[in-house]
């Protein structure tokens, strides 16, 4: 034995790319701007590596620096690759003359998303002109228990995956299951009925909503898309009535429309 010290490797490309992945994956899921703290903190990597790979994510474009030292947000690039992604898929391209057709009829915003990690990521979204405060980008996350395009989602699941699911996000938020459970079983029982599941406030006070899902033909793709707008703009009468059931049949066209062409959420 030389006696001298044994080097740690260092981290070789993989491993960067990996932790570089996940810190655009965080501040994504953030919402927010986060410090390096926060995101070691998260991602369970020293904040050394944090700096080092957030400098290098800054001069790619992939992220912004606030204000303050080391806060980071989503930059352009990030940004660029969502709507290149977006634009490429065929469900988007075919879903989106029905979703703007339904979004002017009733002075509404149409959404269409689908589940990633106990979240709803926004893929497209329509909205009439007037709604533009309450608009969702796309690329936008919200909690898959918290909006009726997530529990609609999850009506769509197998049973068993569905509670699985739900018993995971519930062990989450321990001081909300009753909630969760309560409002759970209330949609499904209203999607079990009609089709479709409504949001009186829940999300966002002063916001309704309704949401059905979407099977892909030929795949295991489940989505889900949603209507909405603020108390004021339309009644919930409105929305069980005329707005529900009217997205229920979108739902079934955009459905029927990739299956005569063919094509599935891949291509």
């Amino acid at each position: 034995m030389s006696g001298k010290p044994i080097k740690a490797p260092n981290p070789g490309p993989t491993q960067a790319l990996e932790r570089g992945l996940a810190i655009l994956k965080e501040i994504r899921s953030a919402e927010i701007p986060l410090t390096a703290p926060q995101i070691s903190q998260r991602c369970n990597i020293p904040t050394a590596t944090v700096i080092r790979l957030t400098a290098t994510l800054i001069s790619k474009g992939f992220l912004h620096c606030e204000a303050g030292p080391n806060i980071f947000s989503l930059g352009p690039q990030s940004h660029g690759l969502g709507r290149s992604f977006v634009s490429n898929l065929s469900i988007c391209n075919v879903a989106w003359p029905t979703m703007q057709n339904l979004a002017q009829q009733y002075g509404v915003s149409v959404s269409l998303g689908v589940a990633v990690d106990h979240r709803m990521i926004y893929l497209q979204s329509c909205l009439d002109n007037e709604l533009a405060p309450f608009h969702r980008d796309v690329g936008a996350q919200v909690h898959i228990v918290k909006t009726a395009m997530g529990r609609a989602y999850l009506w769509a699941l197998p049973t068993r995956t569905r509670n699985s699911l739900l018993q995971t996000i519930q062990s989450q938020y321990a001081e909300d299951q009753e909630v969760i459970k309560e409002d759970s079983a209330r949609m499904f029982a209203e999607l079990d009925d009609v089709g479709f599941c409504s949001d009186f406030g829940l999300w966002r006070q002063g916001v309704l909503a309704v949401a059905t899902p979407i099977i892909l033909p030929g795949s295991e793709e489940i989505l889900a898309i949603h209507a909405g707008g603020t108390r004021g703009r339309i009644t919930a009468d409105s929305l069980m009535k005329k707005i529900g059931p009217d997205l229920v049949t979108a739902a079934q066209q955009i459905t029927q429309r990739m299956e005569q062409a063919n094509i599935s959420f891949w291509n």
